[in-house]
C-alpha cells in the first residue's frame, strides 16, 4: 500500500464512526479485495454472533437473568 492510499484511508476513517473498524476494513479491501475486507473487517464476527445466538440471547433477556446484575451496577 502506498503512502497516499494509507493517508486517504486514515482521513476517510476519521470522518466516520468507529474509525479503527473502518480503517481495518479499508486496508483489508486494498490488500485483498472484497474477500480481504470481509476477513479484516471486524463487523463479521459481531453479525455472526448475533445471528447464530439470537434465540438464546432473546431467551436470556426474556428470563430476566441479567436484570439483577445490571441493577447492581
Amino acid at each position: 500500500m502506498v503512502d497516499a492510499t494509507f493517508r486517504g484511508g486514515i482521513a476517510l476513517a476519521g470522518l466516520l464512526p468507529a474509525p479503527l473498524v473502518i480503517f481495518a476494513t479499508f486496508v483489508g479491501y486494498v490488500v485483498g479485495g472484497p474477500l480481504g475486507a470481509v476477513a479484516a473487517g471486524m463487523f463479521l464476527p459481531a453479525f455472526a454472533f448475533s445471528l447464530i445466538l439470537f434465540e438464546r440471547l432473546e431467551a436470556i433477556v426474556a428470563a430476566g437473568a441479567l436484570i439483577g446484575a445490571v441493577m447492581a451496577l
